[in-house]
C-alpha cells in the first residue's frame, strides 16, 4: 500500500523503506544522516574552514577572515545540498551559516550535534508526514 511506503530523495535515487518495520535499508540510512553525515560534513565544511580561518591569510582583519572563511564554507555546503553542483540550495545556505556561526562562537562538536539535530528533525517530519498523506 502506498501509506506503507516512504521514499526518501538521495544522490543515488530514491530509497524506499516500509513503514511497517523500518527495514534495515532505513536504518542504515536514519543512522547515516543523523550520525555519520553531520560528523563528515561538519568536519569537512566547518573543521577545515575553521582552521583556515584561525592560521591562514593572518594579513587580512580578523572580521575579513571570518566573512571570508565562513561564506567560502557555507558555499560549499550549500552546492553539495543543492540539485546539482551547480545550483544553491537556499536552505543549506542559510543551515550552512548557522553551522558556521556555532562552529566559530560554541565549538566544532556543538555544529555537529545541531546538525544531527537537524537531520532527526527531517526524518521525523518525514515520517510523521508521509504517514498522515
Amino acid at each position: 500500500m502506498l501509506e506503507d511506503k516512504l521514499l526518501f530523495r538521495t544522490r543515488q535515487g530514491l530509497v524506499e523503506t516500509n513503514l511497517q518495520g523500518f527495514n534495515q535499508d532505513f536504518l542504515f540510512f536514519a543512522t547515516a544522516t543523523i550520525l555519520l553525515a553531520p560528523l563528515l560534513e561538519e568536519a569537512l565544511f566547518r573543521g577545515l574552514a575553521l582552521r583556515a580561518y584561525r592560521r591562514l591569510l593572518p594579513g587580512l582583519g580578523s572580521r575579513l577572515r571570518f566573512w571570508l572563511w565562513g561564506t567560502l564554507s557555507t558555499v560549499a555546503f550549500s552546492l553539495v545540498h543543492g540539485e546539482s553542483f551547480t545550483h544553491l540550495a537556499p536552505h543549506a545556505l542559510i543551515f550552512g551559516y548557522i553551522l558556521w556561526r556555532i562552529a566559530v562562537s560554541r565549538g566544532f562538536w556543538n555544529a555537529v550535534v545541531a546538525h544531527s539535530a537537524y537531520n532527526l528533525t527531517a526524518i521525523l517530519l518525514a515520517l510523521v508526514f508521509s504517514s498522515a498523506a
